[in-house]
C-alpha cells in the first residue's frame, strides 16, 4: 500500500507546540486526576464535556492496553518466545474469525506493503541497492493467485511472524535513518526553559502513564488539525495512542542505552519490541468497546486493520513516534533531552550491521510474497 504522503519538518513544527501544551499539563496538574479532562478541553472548545471526558478515558484504556500488551510481550520474550511469534500468535488471536484463506490473503496485501516500504527506506541507507534496481523490484500479487487451499494454521502462522520480521527491519532503518528524531534538532529552544521534573522521573522510573497520556492526546489534537498527514482525521485512537506510547518508550531506551544501563544490542531488542506491539496494539479485543464509545471503527474486523492501517504503521511509528521520543525527552530538560539525543545518535553505528543481517534474511522471502503465496511458503518450508 503506497503512501505519497510524508510527515515533514512543518508537521514536527506544527505538533511540537502541542506536545509540549499537553506535557506541561501533566507536570503541572498531574496530581490531579482531571487534568487529561482539563488539558482537552482547552485544545477542544468546540466538544461537548461528555466528548471530552469519553476521549480522555479512551486515552487512558488505551494507555493501559499498551503497557498490558508490553508486560505481556515482554514475558513472553523472557520465557523464550520470539517478539516475532507473539505477535503472529496477537495476529492469528485477532483473526480467529477469519477463515483461514482470507486470513492469509490478509497477511500477503500486509506483508506486499511491508515490503515495498524496507525497499524505500533501505534505498536511503548507505550501501543498499536503490528501490530501482532489479533485486529490489516489488512484483504486485495478481488477483486470484491466491489459492485456499495452500493457507494451513501453521503456513499462516508461520507468514505472520515473517511479518513481524519486516516490521523489525523497518524500525532499525529508521533508528539508522534518525527519522523523526532528526526533526527534533531543528526545533527553537525556549530561553530560560529548565525541564518537567514530572517528565523526567517518569523517564527514568518507568512510571511514565501520564507521559504516554499526554503524548496520546497531543497526538490526537495533531491528527485531527491535518498536522499528521500520514494519518487521516478519523484514524481510531487505538492506532493514534500505539505511535505515541511507542515514542515515549524510544525515549526511555535510548535514555537507558547512553546512560550505559543497557546495551546497544538490547537497545536494539527493546526498540524492535516496542515496534512489534504498535501492530499488535490497535487489533486488541479491548478497542472494541473503547471505539464504540468514541464512535470510532476502533474494533474493526481484522481484514479491515490489515488493509487499510497496518501497512503504514511501521513508517508512522518510526517518523511520528521518533519525533515523539525527542520531543519527550528535551521538554525532560536540556540535560536529560541531549542525553536521549546521544544515544539516538550512538546506536546508529551499532544498528546498521544488525539491519544488514536483518534485511539478508527477509528480503528473499519478501520478494516471494509480492510475487505470490505458492512461493513464498516454498522459500519457508521448501
Amino acid at each position: 500500500m503506497a503512501n505519497e504522503k510524508t510527515f515533514d519538518l512543518e508537521n514536527a513544527k506544527q505538533l511540537h507546540p502541542l506536545l509540549e501544551k499537553f506535557l506541561s499539563s501533566y507536570g503541572e496538574q498531574s496530581q490531579d486526576p482531571a487534568w487529561l479532562v482539563n488539558a482537552l478541553q482547552n485544545e477542544h472548545p468546540e466538544k461537548t464535556p461528555e466528548e471530552i471526558q469519553n476521549l480522555a478515558q479512551g486515552i487512558r484504556d488505551s494507555v493501559d492496553i499498551w503497557n498490558d500488551n508490553m508486560a505481556s510481550l515482554n514475558q513472553a520474550c523472557a520465557e523464550g518466545t520470539s517478539k516475532e511469534n507473539w505477535l503472529a500468535d496477537r495476529l492469528q488471536e485477532a483473526a480467529i474469525e477469519t477463515p483461514v484463506n482470507e486470513y492469509g490473503a490478509d497477511l500477503t496485501k500486509l506483508g506486499t506493503a511491508l515490503h515495498a516500504a524496507n525497499n524505500a527506506a533501505l534505498a536511503e541507507v548507505e550501501g543498499f541497492p536503490s528501490p530501482n534496481s532489479p533485486s529490489s523490484i516489488a512484483t504486485p500479487v495478481p488477483e486470484g493467485s491466491i489459492p485456499a487451499e495452500e493457507w494451513t494454521p501453521d503456513q499462516a502462522h508461520s507468514a505472520a511472524a515473517h511479518i513481524g520480521k519486516e516490521v523489525d527491519v523497518h524500525n532499525l532503518a529508521g533508528m539508522v535513518l534518525q527519522n523523526g528524531w532528526k526533526f527534533v534538532d531543528a526545533l527553537p529552544e525556549k530561553a530560560g526553559f529548565q525541564g518537567i521534573k514530572q517528565v523526567a522521573d517518569a523517564l527514568r522510573s518507568g512510571d511514565d502513564h501520564g507521559v504516554k497520556e499526554a503524548a496520546t492526546a497531543a497526538l490526537q489534537t495533531g491528527i485531527e488539525r491535518g498536522y499528521v498527514p500520514l494519518l487521516p482525521k478519523t484514524t481510531p485512537i487505538s492506532v493514534v495512542s500505539g505511535v505515541a506510547c511507542y515514542g515515549v518508550e524510544q525515549a526511555k531506551i535510548m535514555l537507558q542505552y547512553a546512560e550505559g544501563d543497557i546495551s546497544g544490542q538490547k537497545a536494539l531488542e527493546l526498540s524492535g519490541r516496542t515496534a512489534i506491539a504498535v501492530i499488535a496494539h490497535p487489533l486488541t479485543k479491548k478497542f472494541e468497546a473503547i471505539g464504540a464509545r468514541l464512535g470510532q471503527k476502533a474494533g474493526m474486523a481484522v481484514g479491515a486493520m490489515v488493509s487499510t492501517v497496518l501497512p503504514v504503521l511501521a513508517p508512522v511509528a518510526t517518523a511520528v513516534g521518533g519525533f515523539i521520543g525527542g520531543v519527550v525527552g528535551k521538554v525532560a530538560g536540556s540535560s536529560i533531552g541531549q542525553t536521549i539525543r546521544r544515544g539516538a545518535e550512538k546506536i546508529v553505528e551499532v544498528a546498521k550491521p544488525v539491519l544488514k543481517a536483518a534485511w539478508e534474511g527477509v528480503k528473499n522471502v519478501g520478494r516471494s510474497i509480492v510475487s505470490g503465496v505458492k512461493n513464498f511458503f516454498e522459500s519457508i518450508f521448501g
